[in-house]
């Protein structure tokens, strides 16, 4: 008689128990996905809702810059950051400029839109130390900023990678604890460069972080980086600026150029508009590279490397080849970059005209019909095999120790000026 209804009033039971289980594991993994997104910040899918005062330093990355500010203001900052994005885009100046924030004996406090943002005082003793170096300038000095990169030779070439012995010197400092009594800040540029041996004496700092120490480290590259040490640092991507920015930034530097010795001519050339726009945009969205190649001839200097290193195949261009190898030998490992981002823009605006001989988005728009009648000769196959050898290239100097820089570059340079040519030839007739 009473069957009919327990059954039911179980069955109830039953349901109300597993809706309340489905309700706690979605609080659950909303938690954990709260988590996973707060630990890996991506800057280029979020926008800035109010203004900090890091920011005013700072050129675009505002959504990294509201993340840090408020980390500070709350005093939740993680123990270590670990800052990726292209090469050349602010990466490091960010850091710094926190690393003075967190130095600063004096900090000042903005209302900011009815929040209260703490800044570097920039007048006390700690901040003096450290704003020469802002912006680059050498013989800047603070006890308490630890700055480790690759070294480099007499020649002014980077090392292949960060050797353990600045790790050691670090980790024997750091057991002083502070020299002024107050935090630590560890700036590691390229942390994927790390050699095994510094990278598994790294991770064991950070696997146990000393209070007050703040590591900010820096990468181009964030699969290169060590799993290990990214699961132990807190991720902020850094993207590429836009070109509004760019733009302003070059309209900047050429009121005000920023020379390291006041004695130093101006490096950089008047632009107008169409070189200002060009620049920006075959930069990448990198103030680093952009000013780098303004400084070395701007897009003139970049016109004549392209048609310099872009041959037809006959006897004296391989003497040309051979001869503009010999050249690119003696620059240091970021121009050879440069040289490397500045073929690969090119091939591409020649595959765009292939397709469609009317397009503007172009990186060289001085260059269209050349590019347009280089591209109808080479044709598809060799312009991909062109851009290939490059990527292969980028990937044996740059990145295989023991690599003979030498070697490849003829060889590369042999086989833009045509011998891919000669190469396809070969493999039909096999």
């Amino acid at each position: 008689m009473f069957a009919q209804p327990l059954y039911l009033i179980g069955e109830v039971f039953k349901l109300f128990t597993l809706r309340c289980y489905i309700q706690a594991k979605t609080t659950h993994y909303k938690q954990v996905l709260t988590m996973i997104i707060e630990s890996n910040i991506d800057t280029s899918t979020k926008a800035l809702n109010q203004p900090s005062v890091l920011s005013n330093e700072i050129h675009g990355h505002h959504f990294a810059l509201e993340t840090l500010q408020k980390a500070f203001d709350h005093d939740r900052l993680h123990h270590a950051y670990l800052f990726h994005g292209p090469e050349g885009i602010g990466k490091i100046r960010v850091a710094t400029v926190l690393a003075r924030l967190l130095l600063c004996t004096s900090t000042l406090i903005e209302l900011i839109d009815g929040q209260q943002n703490q800044h570097a005082c920039g007048q006390c003793k700690s901040c003096k130390r450290i704003n020469p170096l802002i912006n680059r300038h050498e013989g800047a000095y603070h006890p308490d900023l630890h700055y480790i990169t690759r070294s480099r030779d007499s020649n002014g070439k980077l090392a292949k990678e960060i050797k353990i012995a600045p790790i050691r010197e670090l980790q024997s400092s750091l057991s002083l604890g502070a020299f002024e009594g107050g935090r630590v800040v560890v700036i590691i540029e390229d942390v994927d460069r790390l050699g095994l041996s510094a990278a598994n004496a790294l991770l064991k700092t950070l696997e146990e972080p000393l209070q007050n120490v703040h590591f900010l480290l820096t990468t181009s590259s964030l699969n290169a980086v060590l799993p290990t040490i990214k699961s132990r640092a807190q991720s902020l991507r850094f993207a590429p600026l836009n070109q509004q920015i760019m733009q302003d930034l070059l309209i900047a530097f050429e009121r005000k150029p920023f020379v390291t010795n006041q004695d130093e001519p101006n490096p950089f050339n008047p632009l107008d508009d169409s070189q200002r726009f060009s620049l920006a945009q075959l930069s990448g969205g990198s103030i680093g590279r952009a000013l780098s190649l303004w400084s070395q001839g701007g897009m003139l200097r970049v016109e004549n490397l392209i048609q310099s290193s872009d041959l037809n195949g006959g006897p004296q261009d391989i003497l040309n080849a051979l001869a503009f190898a010999k050249s690119l030998e003696k620059t240091d490992d970021d121009e050879l970059k440069q040289w490397i981002h500045i073929l690969r823009c090119w091939y591409r605006d020649a595959l765009v005209l292939m397709h469609n001989p009317q397009a503007e988005d172009l990186f060289f728009h001085r260059l269209k019909e050349y590019s347009y009648k280089r591209a109808q000769i080479l044709g598809l196959n060799r312009l991909l095999w062109r851009l290939n050898a490059l990527d292969e290239c980028e990937n044996h100097i740059f990145r295989r120790i023991g690599s003979n820089r030498k070697l490849i570059i003829e060889t590369l340079c042999l086989y833009l000026a045509g011998l891919d040519a000669l190469t396809q030839k070969a493999l039909k007739l096999s």
